[in-house]
């Protein structure tokens, strides 16, 4: 093997000509046969394990089978760089498509927002009652932790329930917001 195409080493990332990633785990030897065997996990899916000889798994693409491949190599050596070059490339991509439609929706629908920029009780607890039915058991535990309280339920029914309590008992008996 050329410099090149030097032997898989564990821990290195290759790309199979149908673009899927794989690690390398090992290169192992085949016991009755001496063959070495390398033994790579795929990175996406259900991350399964494969082994298949050296040989094939450094081999050219097969042009008859597939004309259409990009790589030379069945199996090409990544960098990381190169990983990280194109997940920034696939999230800048997503990001372009309609960033400030989910920017608004997320600003303008987001209860736990709304609660945390209330200026007093009151209007927390108007925020709280206008979502009812929407607002998650993690936005009540933030709600609630924003006003130093911890909330004991077991269930988002019984969290609201004890976090418009909260809300109404400070209504009632404080001027500030603390």
């Amino acid at each position: 093997m050329s410099d090149k195409r030097m032997t898989p080493r564990a821990g290195e990332i290759y790309r199979h000509f149908k673009n899927n990633l794989y690690q390398i785990i090992t290169v192992a030897e085949h016991s009755e046969t001496g063959e070495k065997l390398v033994v790579y996990q795929a990175l996406y899916g259900d991350f399964k394990v494969f082994a298949r000889p050296l040989s094939m798994f450094m081999s050219e693409v097969d042009r008859g089978k597939y004309p259409e491949a990009e790589q030379e190599y069945r199996f090409e050596k990544v960098e990381p760089e190169d990983i990280r070059k194109q997940e920034d490339s696939i999230i800048s991509k997503k990001q372009e498509e309609e960033p400030e439609q989910e920017t608004l929706s997320f600003e303008e629908n987001n209860p736990l927002l709304e609660f945390l920029d209330a200026p007093d009780h009151q209007s927390r607890l108007d925020v709280l009652m206008r979502y009812k039915d929407t607002v998650s058991e993690i936005m009540l535990d933030s709600m609630s932790l924003s006003m130093d309280c911890v909330l004991n339920g077991q269930s988002r029914e019984e969290k609201y329930n004890e976090l418009e309590k909260i809300l109404k008992t400070k209504v009632h008996y404080e001027k500030k917001p603390r």
